[in-house]
């Protein structure tokens, strides 16, 4: 339970998504009490509504802290987590995500066996939304949303695009600067001693 929840908020935090699953509501206490989930319910209603109608441009402005208590439900807002927080299985924690992704997920697929595909597949179950169940009003804006999260998808490689080529540009013209300045020095120098060469051949013919 602890290396999913882990697992799970590092991947979360590595692709600044949010991470919520409330399988353990109740854990600890009796199941017919559900006051103490109570703040914690009424905390994902108001995280729910924020993504699904303001979007992912504000950051939401929820009532609890970010909930990473492994025994527990958990509940954490993109960017409200910290690596160090986290940690690595191997121990060593640094800023290297592809490393701490393959790190995870070894530990994962050690822990947690992949099962025979051809065996998920016949059990796999097809989640389908039955007709008198959908709204119109609520699928349009479904739509709008992803539309909109497509589109900032798009926009965030586009503008990390920019910025390796604007980094690379830069990269360039340090290297440009760096052998002018050299080209320079070197002339600077090869005249000089081509100076010091003339000098003693002048004064001797002076002295003719």
């Amino acid at each position: 339970q602890k290396v999913i929840g882990r697992t799970l908020r590092f991947v979360a935090h590595a692709n600044g998504a949010t991470l919520v699953y409330l399988s353990n509501l109740h854990a600890g206490a009796p199941a017919a009490d559900a006051t103490a989930d109570k703040p914690l319910l009424d905390n994902f209603s108001k995280l729910m509504n924020h993504l699904i109608f303001t979007g992912l441009e504000k950051k939401p402005q929820l009532k609890m802290p970010p909930q990473t208590d492994h025994s527990g439900p958990l509940m954490v807002p993109a960017g409200s987590d910290k690596l160090r927080d986290i940690g690595r299985p191997r121990g060593t924690v640094d800023d290297n995500l592809a490393q701490g992704m393959m790190e995870w997920k070894e530990l994962c697929d050690r822990m947690f066996p992949p099962v025979d595909p051809e065996g998920a597949s016949k059990r796999r179950a097809r989640f389908v939304i039955d007709d008198q169940y959908k709204d119109e009003e609520i699928d349009v804006i479904k739509d709008r949303k992803m539309q909109e999260l497509e589109q900032y998808r798009k926009d965030q490689e586009a503008a990390k695009e920019a910025a390796r080529k604007k980094l690379a540009q830069m990269k360039a013209a340090q290297e440009a600067a760096k052998k002018e300045k050299a080209g320079a020095k070197a002339a600077s120098g090869s005249a000089k001693a081509s100076s010091k060469q003339r000098a003693p051949s002048s004064s001797g013919n002076e002295g003719k």
